[in-house]
């Protein structure tokens, strides 16, 4: 059986965060093969976890759609949802039947080449969010590019409930 070293705080946090009947964004970054995938993916039993790729936006959005509605056994035509925001629609109506906890991992992916994904995603969630009990975790590696999303210029600035940059285990922690 494996174990949490050092990472204990946030486990709880992120766990609690999800039991909230509110809707919550969370951030965690670091840099790479710090222990954020394999964190997120011992907190919860069946979250949605969608990684991103370092490809076009359209090619995301569309493996997006596909592997949602394999995990939720919804009939999802991507064809259906040409924007992001009919995405973000998409998972608040998903979330409204059941609490959800979605996982986008390598979030920066989905910034990159003027992406409008951060404001496409703010407008939906100040507006047809509020009665989705669901956690959205944004997740990545770019650390500059991950704080960025809670600063004041950002859409997303006042939005997340919740923010830690994971870090390298110190000395001590990596022996065990």
């Amino acid at each position: 059986m494996k174990i949490f070293v050092d990472r204990k705080n946030e486990l709880e946090e992120l766990r609690e965060l999800s039991q909230s009947k509110e809707p919550a964004m969370a951030l965690l970054y670091g840099r790479r093969r710090v222990g954020k995938t394999y964190l997120l993916g011992r907190i919860w039993k069946d979250p949605f976890y969608f990684l991103a790729s370092d490809t076009t936006l359209e090619t995301n959005r569309t493996d997006l759609l596909r592997e949602l509605g394999q995990w939720s056994s919804v009939e999802i035509f991507p064809e259906d949802y040409h924007t992001w925001r009919s995405v973000f629609r998409l998972m608040a109506r998903i979330a409204r039947e059941k609490a959800q906890v979605f996982i986008l991992d390598e979030f920066q992916y989905l910034l990159e080449h003027d992406s409008d994904v951060v404001s496409q995603l703010t407008a939906v969630w100040d507006r047809e969010m509020d009665d989705s009990p669901l956690l959205l975790v944004l997740c990545g590696s770019e650390v500059s590019t991950m704080e960025a999303l809670q600063s004041k210029a950002s859409p997303l600035f006042g939005r997340l409930s919740w923010s830690s940059r994971l870090r390298p285990f110190d000395y001590l922690n990596s022996s065990r």
